[in-house]
């Protein structure tokens, strides 16, 4: 079984807009969720993220250390972006319960030429992801 990428996070008390210092400095605020699972405000690393989230992508499972305790496996559930810098502002984790069947979006990209579009026809997509 393949080794899960580990995202270290802090637990923070800074809420509202007050979170513009943590971005400033640059931590991403952070909120992780699931069922039976206390919600929780955390900030993490912004360029540990960006690593993280090149390599695990929306779809795979992370492990989430928070204040050094032992990893929760988390999902990538939203990502807010500001459309100015193209950066993360806020992040939804979904903790996982490993023991239940979980449903997750699958993005779809579709490769190559379709035939109508030789002829001058425009071919749109209407599939975005699938739901396993």
């Amino acid at each position: 079984m393949a080794e899960r990428t580990v995202l270290e996070a802090k637990s923070r008390t800074v809420i509202g807009k007050k979170v513009k210092h943590l971005r400033r400095s640059g931590r991403i605020p952070a909120t992780v969720y699931g069922h039976d699972v206390e919600s929780v405000s955390i900030d993490i690393d912004a360029r540990a993220f960006r690593h993280v989230h090149g390599s695990a992508g929306d779809t795979q499972l992370i492990d989430l250390v928070l204040d050094g305790s032992k990893p929760r496996p988390v999902l990538i559930h939203s990502t807010q972006i500001d459309p100015r810098r193209h950066t993360a502002m806020h992040i939804e984790f979904y903790q996982a319960n490993l023991l239940e069947k979980l449903t997750a979006r699958i993005p779809v990209h579709l490769e190559g030429e379709a035939p109508a579009s030789r002829h001058g026809l425009m071919v749109l997509s209407t599939l975005d992801y699938i739901e396993l």
